[in-house]
């Protein structure tokens, strides 16, 4: 059992909720001294993150010496779980509780009761354990899923991956929708948008991703730009160069994010000085059978796409969906990148495409005029199903 291998909802709330390979962090600042050190935070466990697979260890060590070096209360509250080399550490720091659940009953770690924090290796025997403060966790995020990078919240419940494979039958399938709606191409019954989003039975071979390479050491960086003059472009991976903004700290990002996508910081009083700079990930495309399509680049979609002129030409990838109901076409809808946008297309299907954003309780057909989608949004092909997710916010 390992932290990286889990699945991880995030709860809505004011801090911030991070997750680096088989590092898991959430941090509740008050105030602008506590503030200050949450991008040593994050950045301290997404190096780790990246360098090593059982990190937890070195997670804890680095985290104590990040605030001992700062008087009380200029601490922020900080949990964290992370797989060390005999099992999981865990640390907890301030107004920050780490549940374990087990068959055999609970086990809490409160940052509270402690002079200066807590931190611990425990066995990974556990089924779940959630972080956050103890009474002002905020309520989950219906159907978050973060995979890797930073996101807001208050807290954060970890489903260990053995626990989650115990509890399904080999056969079992998912339950019956409440209800349906007529689709207005097909003769078949649609499922109501959302009803199908419990996770799928982990399918074989499925390796999780992660959307963004982990910064490296900025022990040197370039001053900030200043209004008037030309910024020079963020080095970084290779991409389409589109425009965008740099976080205090130098990494590129959407005009429009609330937040630093690699190191969490707050982009809100930022100076949007815009650069040009190449595009990262804007997320992934999770199908209904749990495989999933990081976001860089266009994708046609349908039961036989690599017949479509730009996959062909290596100009967009393929979604292949089977399906023995005949109700996908060849080259059913297309998924492309737009700036910062993700957008999908019908490609002109004989059954439509149809769109339902998060919260929708029916479909909406999509044209063949590319339409923006939203992270949340499910996209209908046939009788599959496609979850954008990413942990990217926008204002």
């Amino acid at each position: 059992m390992s932290v990286g291998a889990a699945a991880v909802g995030v709860h809505a709330g004011e801090g911030l909720v991070a997750r680096f390979g088989e590092c898991l962090l959430v941090v509740l600042a008050e105030g602008e001294a506590q503030r200050d050190v949450v991008p040593d935070i994050i950045a301290a466990a997404s190096e780790l993150g990246a360098a090593g697979a059982k990190p937890g260890d070195d997670l804890v060590r680095r985290l104590a010496g990040l605030l001992v070096e700062r008087p009380v209360e200029q601490q922020p509250s900080v949990g964290a779980v992370a797989t060390a080399e005999e099992g999981i550490a865990i640390f907890a720091r301030g107004d920050v509780d780490v549940r374990l659940e087990a068959s055999e009953g609970l086990q809490k770690l409160s940052g509270r009761d402690a002079a200066t924090w807590i931190d611990r290796i425990v066995a990974p025997d556990f089924d779940a354990a959630v972080v956050g403060p103890a009474g002002r966790l905020g309520e989950p995020v219906s159907g978050s899923s973060l995979r890797s990078g930073v996101v807001p919240g208050s807290g954060a419940t970890i489903e260990m991956a053995d626990a989650r494979r115990d509890t399904l039958e080999p056969d079992e399938v998912a339950p019956e929708p409440p209800t349906s709606i007529q689709s207005p191409i097909a003769d078949a019954e649609v499922p109501v948008p959302g009803a199908e989003r419990e996770e799928p039975t982990p399918s074989a071979g499925f390796v999780p991703v992660a959307l963004d390479e982990p910064p490296g050491e900025h022990d040197e960086r370039e001053p900030l730009p200043v209004a008037g003059a030309t910024p020079a472009a963020p080095e970084g991976a290779e991409g389409p160069l589109v425009q965008g903004v740099l976080c205090s700290r130098d990494h590129f990002n959407d005009p429009n994010s609330l937040y630093c996508a690699t190191c969490g910081i707050s982009m809100v009083h930022q100076t949007h000085n815009l650069v040009d700079g190449p595009r990262p990930a804007l997320g992934v495309m999770v199908v209904d059978d749990g495989s999933s399509f990081v976001l860089d680049a266009d994708y046609v979609v349908g039961r036989d796409p690599d017949q479509a002129a730009e996959v062909a030409a290596g100009d967009a990838r393929s979604i292949v969906l089977p399906d023995v109901k005949k109700a996908i076409s060849r080259v059913h809808a297309r998924i492309r990148l737009d700036g910062w946008s993700v957008t999908v297309a019908d490609a002109g299907s004989a059954n439509g495409t149809f769109m339902a954003q998060s919260g929708d309780q029916s479909w909406t057909r999509v044209g063949d005029a590319p339409v923006p989608i939203n992270p949340g949004t499910t996209v209908r092909v046939g009788h599959r199903t496609m979850l954008f997710d990413s942990h990217r916010r926008r204002g």
